[in-house]
């Protein structure tokens, strides 16, 4: 991978993340607003269900690549952003735990359909959505510090772990939902 890819990548990683997060949001929307229209909660449960699947599957994979391949090399070169380091990598736990609350609450409200339960469900996500907008912010100058201060050897060792956690042949995490299946309201 040439020097700065890996960056690109996990760039790239953030904007499917902001991308899965309004599809959330959009999706619990329909459930909440448009509860009594079979097309529209058909897509925003498929709109929901994708986008969870995507953050359990790639974000996990995300924290997993700055946690153990980008972080540690960042702060041995520059280690006066020791502490601002440890301080994104801590906010990790919480947006596991956030989404693993918002898995909850749609588990919840696939058992009752109830509206109240979609508005917890809403408002689960956009806590998620606000912790991880403010992430995002904190690690952008981490992610141009990395490129100033990275080596190719850095970025070319880092890379090759980050390949080695994806399966054989892509497959980084997908779209991050968006596109649903059940069909807007006013389809067909």
């Amino acid at each position: 991978m040439p020097r700065g890819d890996c960056l690109d990548q996990l760039d790239a990683s953030h904007d499917r993340q902001v991308r899965a997060l309004a599809s959330l949001v959009a999706g619990a929307r329909e459930l909440e607003v448009n509860a009594h229209e079979v097309r529209a909660v058909e897509w925003g449960t498929d709109e929901v269900g994708a986008a969870l699947a995507f953050w359990q599957r790639a974000v996990e994979r995300h924290f997993a690549d700055e946690e153990l391949s980008l972080f540690p090399r960042l702060a041995a070169r520059r280690p006066d952003l020791a502490a601002e380091i440890e301080r994104v990598v801590a906010e990790h736990a919480t947006h596991r735990a956030l989404a693993r609350a918002v898995a909850d609450d749609f588990a919840h409200w696939e058992q009752t359909r109830a509206v109240g339960d979609a508005a917890a469900l809403r408002a689960a996500i956009a806590e998620l959505d606000a912790a991880h907008q403010a992430h995002v912010r904190a690690e952008e100058p981490l992610i141009t510090a990395a490129r100033a201060a990275l080596t190719g050897p850095d970025l070319a060792e880092a890379a090759a772990e980050m390949d080695a956690r994806r399966p054989a042949g892509g497959g980084g995490g997908g779209g991050g939902g968006g596109g649903g299946g059940g069909g807007r309201r006013g389809a067909g």
